[in-house]
This record gives structure tokens, sequence and C-alpha cells, in this order.
């Protein structure tokens, strides 16, 4: 588990469950490496689940501390999603209101109907959803359009790239002015 950050960073927000994988020959295997191929051979799923299950057992071991886990494309298009998650939470005792499911800008597109359904039907029994890699694409503001949030998590590269922007106050008040606009947290 990482800790995530406010926007003022001054404050840790909760945690984030992080997947790793310690190969015995070839040690840690980057992420980045790892869940494409899992994703591609359709193991993304199963995986997913894991890392789901055991972040809400340690959910339920620590009451009131936000818990943040990836949701994968393929995971929100599945219809049955929303009932794993149900089952999930009630296996293990966490309350939904401490669970946040993060979705990643480069996975979702604006046309994504079956994954804003399963969104809608989280964000109704009290799950959070945060918008992670906010920045790192073309399709931010239309997520935002399509997709109820209440986290917005900025990607690296945006930072990177500011540095080199002629109006860098301009684009940080707008982003700043745009999550409390939203009602949505920055990290």
């Amino acid at each position: 588990f990482a800790p995530l950050v406010r926007g003022d960073g001054l404050e840790i927000a909760g945690v984030t469950a992080e997947i790793q994988w310690n190969h015995e020959t070839l040690g840690m295997v980057e992420r980045d490496r790892f869940i494409p191929v899992a994703e591609s051979c359709g193991l993304i799923e199963p995986l997913g689940e894991f890392v789901l299950t055991e972040a809400c057992r340690f959910g339920a071991n620590n009451p009131g501390l936000r818990v943040c886990v990836h949701a994968y494309a393929a995971q929100l298009r599945n219809p049955l999603f929303f009932d794993k998650i149900f089952s999930i939470l009630d296996e293990t005792g966490m309350k939904p209101r401490d669970l946040e499911m993060e979705i990643c800008e480069k996975m979702m597109s604006a046309k994504e109907t079956a994954a804003a359904a399963t969104l809608r039907k989280l964000t109704g029994i009290g799950i959070n959803i945060a918008l992670g890699d906010f920045g790192s694409g073309f399709r931010a503001l239309a997520l935002l359009q399509k997709f109820e949030v209440d986290r917005i998590k900025i990607d690296r590269a945006f930072f990177r790239h500011l540095a080199d922007c002629p109006d860098t106050d301009a684009i940080t008040h707008s982003v700043l002015w745009q999550a409390r606009a939203l009602g949505a947290q920055l990290s």
C-alpha cells in the first residue's frame, strides 16, 4: 500500500493498493510490464479481483481509512463486476464509503456506456471514484463530463511538461478551479 497525499501535500488522504511481482529470476517486475500482459491474455480480471479482495481485507481492519484500488477496463465492462465488488465488501466487512475505485484516463473513452453504468451503481452504494492519470492524454475533460468522480489524480507527466509551459500559473489555477467546481479532491 502506498500513501495517497492530498493536493496540498500536507495530509494523507488514504492508501492505494499497488500490485507488485517479485519474480524468482527476474526480480521485481515493473507493474507497467506485467499489467499489459495480464490484460492481453485475459488474466486482468482475476488479478484485479485478488487485489480488490486483499485491499478490502486491509480496509476492513482499518475503518475510516480510504483505500484506493485500480479498476481495469475489462472489469468495468463486465456486467458482473458490481455484484463481485458488493460480494467482496460483504465478505470482508469493509464499508463502501472507505473504498475508492480508480479509473485511468488512458483506459476510458467517452463512449463507455457499460463502464459508466457500473460506475453509477458503485457511487450509488457510496463507493468513491477517482480519475487517475489526469492530464496524461486528451480525454480528461470529456471523461469529467461523462463520469462523476470524487477525486482527480494528476499524472506526473502533467507536472513535468508544465515546466516548459509559458503560463504555468494560468494552467495550474484552471485545474484547481475545475476540481473545485466539480466538488472533486486533487491528489
